[in-house]
Formats: C-alpha cells, structure tokens, sequence
C-alpha cells in the first residue's frame, strides 16, 4: 500500500511538473519582461532591501521611481544587433586591433555573450556615478526555457512618466534563456526608433534592427 502511495504521488508530481513547463512555454517574451519589470518595482518598493544595501544615498532617485507606475508601458521595442556582435565591434577588414580573429570559437561565444549584457550598463554609463549604482541594485535576472527566441535581443519598454527599462534576452542551449532587466536612467530621448538608438547608445559600427512591438 506505502509503495501504492509513493507511485501514486510520483505520478502526480509528474503531472504537475508537466503542467507547470507547458504553462511557462505559453508566456511570451514581451510577457517575461514585465514579470521582470514586476520584480524590478517590488524591489524599489521594499524598504527591507533598501535598508541592506543602504540606499540612503540613492534615495532621491528611488523616490522617482516609486512615484510611476510601471505595470503598462506606452511603447516596447525590440531590438537586434549583428550575429557577430565581438567582430562588429573590435575588428575591421582593414585590422585586427585585439588580435579577435585569433580567439577560440568557445571563447568568442563567452566574450559575445558578455558583450551583448553590457550594452544596458554602457547606456547608463553616460549618466554618472550614482545612476550606475541605482541600476546595479535594481537589476533583476531570470532564467527559463523558451523556443519562441531563436538569437539574443533586447526589449525596451518605454513608460508615460517613469524611466526606460531594457530587458536582455540571451539565448543558451536547449532552449534556456537568461534575462536581466535595467531602469535607464534618463527621460531625454525619443519614442522612436532612432530615439532607442540613442537611448542605448549603440555604437556607430554595430548592425542593428530596432522594431517596434505589440502585445
């Protein structure tokens, strides 16, 4: 009978395990970068996680951010760049400058992958110091399995009053998928495409597709 019991509840374990996959398969990536979004505000919200890291110094740009509410954004991007991201940026057909042609394919991928994470903190980069440090505290990661995503790409989900946020979607294998969400920290852009190619401050020699996104 105990064995009957332990069969049964492996069965519906399985059952459940099974349901839960399916479930998450269904969420769409527009669908992932508001959970992320969610997760981002909940932290602002709570002044426990305030109190640990010691925001104190930050407080006036966390107060910004409690004071939008990020549940609906007006516009969402997606944005695309080459496929040989580490090739676009550091080489040309003329030279060589850091010896890339000369890596390793395993080693390009790790160095592509880095590449494409930073651009978010590169935008920021821009802004100084204390904006840096806000971004750092408030960036939420994500893991999970989808085949809707096939190559890594970034949604830019734009706001009424609040900041930017850019969601990285970088793809692994067997489906997995890490995302990382990033408030950027400035109001001064356009709602257009070339407005989020400033935004993300893309390099001049960088491929890219920018497209705007309907739920």
């Amino acid at each position: 009978m105990r064995k009957l019991k332990y069969a049964t509840a492996i069965m519906l374990l399985s059952v459940m395990v099974c349901g839960c996959q399916k479930q998450a398969e269904t969420v769409s990536i527009y669908d992932r970068g508001l959970e992320l979004i969610h997760d981002m505000v909940e932290l602002v919200d709570s002044d426990v996680y305030s109190q640990l890291i010691g925001v104190n110094t930050l407080q006036d740009i966390v107060d910004k951010i409690k004071e939008v509410d990020y549940k609906t954004p007006k516009s969402v991007y997606r944005v695309t760049l080459s496929d040989d991201l580490v090739s676009a940026i550091m080489t040309s057909e003329e030279q060589d400058t850091y010896g890339m042609k000369e890596m390793s394919p395993e080693l390009k991928e790790i160095f592509q992958q880095k590449l494409f994470q930073s651009i978010p903190v590169q935008a920021n980069g821009r802004f100084g110091a204390t904006e840096l440090a806000v971004v750092g505290s408030y960036t939420v990661n994500q893991t999970f399995s989808s085949k809707e995503i096939k190559t890594n790409q970034y949604y830019v989900y734009v706001f009424d009053q609040g900041f930017p946020i850019i969601v990285d979607f970088t793809v692994g294998e067997d489906h997995s998928v890490n995302a990382n969400g990033h408030f950027i920290m400035t109001n001064d852009f356009d709602d257009t495409v070339e407005g989020i190619k400033t935004l993300m401050n893309l390099p001049g020699v960088l491929e890219c597709n920018i497209e705007k996104v309907n739920k």
